[in-house]
């Protein structure tokens, strides 16, 4: 048997700080871009349901198809519908709703419990527990950063990594974007990445004789290393140093997920540019510069090569949880804001873009935007927001005053989010999770592990075709209990 989702393959990862508990059902595989699945089909609008064993159904929205081996409770079926029916009357739907999960509630594993359950159709919150209340969300927090980056920039969107010329030598510089994902040889962690090896080969093209040294400009960001942060991290793999340019997001071997990071990612791409040229390193641009005064550069680059769309490595980021990603893609949308590109920039340009789509953050706390600093807080509300307008409905046309119907804006803007999702028991970071329960293969959602805390916050189609959202916070509670307590009670939801 097998499913249809958008992941690429079912390796689990994590977000962790110091003192976390790691998951024992962590793995290890190789990540290779031959690893990563089949591809099929192509862009769908709108949301899809694919049934699967017992009526229930996995939500996706098909920016990429990719199949995979599915947890044996899923089976598919070929022809997916465009529209989730719910055979229950709003009544019955809240009762049921209210009924699992005041059970669920009780369940002392959750801990201080920040929860919330709505009905995507219409918004309607149908079961709710400290769900305005702000906690810290961990890795949930990564839902508000790719909502506002799709938002602000759209779903296109790729930055770009050039090189332009010292006047009158064969010296160039590497001018970093702020893009975290290229790869070495075009062989690296992330799906559709550019590779130092295609820019030496652009370069060589414009100066065939050959390069005399590489210069680094970093300059771009300003700041590499939040203050809440844990050194340990590099050594743990679940961070680097949020630098202008970065091969495979600091990771030193690019075919292992949870492999250590580099101190200096920036350097190591300049290094790695220089010996694909055959050129000496040149080290730090500023430093080069002579008696203060910076070095003069031809005003055409040299060459540039540009990321996967922005669709393509939000869904890495959410399905690995890659930290360094989600911090570099909040810093595009700092730029794109006309905001410095720190981590206050972007926690505020998350914060702005949100609002002005009408998504407020009131009592919110971003200090960060991966969700990695123990300083956030955000509320189950925030969440469920943003959740219930990517999976909306079409608006009628008494609502668009037009005839005919469309989709809201913001819906049409965030439906991938909802393609960037884990499938529990099949992808990312849900791959290991909801094995033998109703929720596998149905259930999608964004995990968040830090120490006692942990989140999970998706959605979910019902046996009886209702598309429901939610968003469970866990503070103060044990890693591996929080976590079966919250997959309980989305298996729990998916058999209404």
């Amino acid at each position: 048997m097998f499913v249809i989702v958008s992941s690429a393959d079912s390796e689990s990862s994590k977000t962790t700080a110091k003192g976390t508990q790691k998951s024992p059902s962590s793995v290890e595989s190789d990540k290779s871009k031959n690893s990563r699945g089949l591809k099929i089909g192509g862009a769908i609008a709108g949301v899809l349901v694919i049934a699967a064993g017992g009526g229930a159904a996995v939500v996706i929205n098909d920016n990429r198809q990719i199949v995979v081996d599915a947890p044996p409770a899923v089976s598919h079926v070929p022809a997916p519908v465009t529209t989730a029916q719910s055979s229950l009357d709003d009544d019955t739907l809240t009762q049921k709703v209210s009924a699992i999960m005041d059970s669920a509630a009780d369940d002392s594993a959750f801990g201080e419990l920040h929860g919330i359950v709505s009905d995507a159709t219409t918004g309607q919150r149908l079961w709710g527990k400290n769900d305005t209340a702000v906690a810290v969300p961990a890795s949930s927090m990564k839902i508000l950063t790719s909502a506002a980056a799709l938002l602000d920039l759209g779903e296109d969107h790729r930055v770009s990594t050039r090189v332009s010329r010292i006047t009158g030598t064969n010296d160039i510089v590497l001018h970093g974007g702020g893009d975290p994902t290229l790869s070495k040889d075009g062989e690296g962690f992330f799906q559709d990445s550019a590779s130092i090896a295609n820019l030496a080969e652009k370069i060589s093209v414009v100066i065939p004789e050959g390069v005399g040294k590489v210069y680094l400009d970093n300059s771009l960001f300003t700041e590499s290393f939040h203050e809440a942060w844990e050194r340990e991290g590099l050594e743990d793999g679940y961070i680097a140093p949020v630098e202008s340019v970065m091969m495979d997001a600091g990771r030193i071997d690019p075919t292992n997920e949870e492999s250590r990071r580099s101190a200096t990612p920036a350097a190591d791409a300049a290094d790695a540019l220089a010996k694909a040229l055959g050129a000496e390193n040149g080290g730090s641009l500023r430093d080069a510069a002579k008696d203060g005064q910076p070095l003069p550069l031809d005003p055409d680059p040299v060459a540039l090569v540009q990321s996967a769309p922005l669709v393509t490595r939000l869904h890495e980021m959410m399905i690995y949880s890659d930290n360094v990603l989600a911090e570099s893609i909040a810093r595009e949308v700092a730029i794109s804001r006309g905001l410095p590109p720190t981590f206050d920039g972007a926690a505020r340009a998350v914060r702005d873009t949100l609002a002005e789509h009408g998504f407020p953050l009131d009592g919110a706390v971003l200090s960060d935007s991966s969700g990695l600093s123990t300083d956030n807080r955000i509320s189950p509300q925030h969440l469920s927001e943003v959740l219930n307008s990517a999976a909306g409905p079409v608006e009628s046309a008494e609502q668009v005053g037009v005839a005919g119907s469309r989709e809201s804006s913001e819906s049409t803007s965030l439906r991938p989010l909802l393609d960037s999702l884990p499938v529990a028991a099949v992808s990312g970071t849900l791959a290991t999770r909801f094995a033998g329960q109703s929720g596998a293969g149905i259930v999608r959602a964004k995990t968040g592990t830090l120490n006692k805390a942990s989140a999970l916050a998706g959605y979910v189609v019902t046996k009886s075709g209702q598309v429901l959202t939610f968003a469970l916070i866990s503070n103060e509670a044990s890693l591996l209990p929080a976590r079966a307590a919250a997959d309980k009670a989305a298996s729990a939801l998916a058999e209404i």
